[in-house]
């Protein structure tokens, strides 16, 4: 592994892929480039976008190149949160309000 990569583990009996989750990603767009990969339903109207992992990956890429024209670097901590909808039969007080990832 290259020491560029951010790659950490612990003691463990269980044998570990040695793979960084962007690696992992790559590897599944190389076997699975015309499967589905994501689905967004949420609007709630039943309609949904759906994404081949090579349109995924495509969708990424640009992010990054955005992100990068932006200033912003490896290594720079951010933040996104959006809205979760309730699945159905749940009802929206139990939902979550917003969920959020950091990178």
């Amino acid at each position: 592994m290259s020491a560029a990569l951010s790659y950490s583990s612990g003691e463990s009996g269980t044998p570990l892929l040695g793979d960084t989750i962007g690696g992992n990603f790559d590897a599944a767009v190389r076997a699975f480039a015309d499967r589905e990969a994501l689905v967004d339903r949420a609007d709630g109207s039943g309609s949904a976008r759906r994404w081949t992992y090579a349109e995924l990956a495509a969708d990424v890429d640009a992010l990054a190149l955005g992100l990068l024209g932006l200033g912003i670097a490896k290594g720079d901590t951010g933040s996104a949160s959006g809205r979760r909808t309730a699945p159905s039969g749940r009802s929206p007080s139990t939902r979550p309000r917003k969920s959020a990832r950091s990178w």
